[in-house]
């Protein structure tokens, strides 16, 4: 069974994060740092890269921050707070690659053990690792959606859904 899940979720993150890649990629650049009554859509995009990065690793304590990173700690990353950098779709792609080989290697020496025991987020009381990998790919697809949702309104169409890769 530990092997399945183990699947099921490297699956679905892979997949995950190649549909956000396609939404970024399909985003005018006229439309990456647009102001438009919400967040702009390379601040959702940047804010969704960076908990699945947040989320990826074993506790707060290990948290290694992306290079380039914008905000100091998970708490300023909400999408209220503006980062004080607009990345690039490039750096961008590049961080969601890393953080999707993270999350990977991360899934891929989980043991039976590790998916039921409690995370290591204080503020994730009672939840497995299981729970919080389930959670992920929760959050990846709200902000998937979202950023979707202002490419058809701008541009009138949306990448793809991706089924498998």
């Amino acid at each position: 069974m530990e092997e399945a899940i183990r699947n099921a979720l490297k699956h679905q993150y892979v997949c995950l994060a190649q549909n956000l890649r396609d939404s970024i990629e399909a985003c005018p650049d006229d439309s990456w740092s647009a102001e438009r009554g919400s967040p702009p859509f390379h601040q959702i995009a940047y804010h969704t890269i960076f908990f699945l990065d947040w989320y990826s690793g074993d506790s707060p304590e290990l948290f290694k921050a992306w290079e380039r990173q914008a905000f100091a700690a998970e708490g300023d990353q909400t999408l209220d707070n503006v980062p004080s950098k607009v990345f690039t779709k490039g750096e961008l792609l590049d961080y969601l690659d890393a953080s999707e080989r993270k999350c990977l290697g991360i899934i891929e020496n989980l043991s039976e053990e590790d998916f039921a025991r409690l995370c290591a987020f204080e503020w994730k009381v009672g939840q497995s690792v299981l729970d919080m990998l389930l959670q992920g790919l929760r959050h990846l697809e709200h902000h998937i959606g979202q950023l979707n949702y202002i490419l058809r309104l701008e541009t009138g169409s949306t990448p793809g859904w991706i089924d498998f890769v």
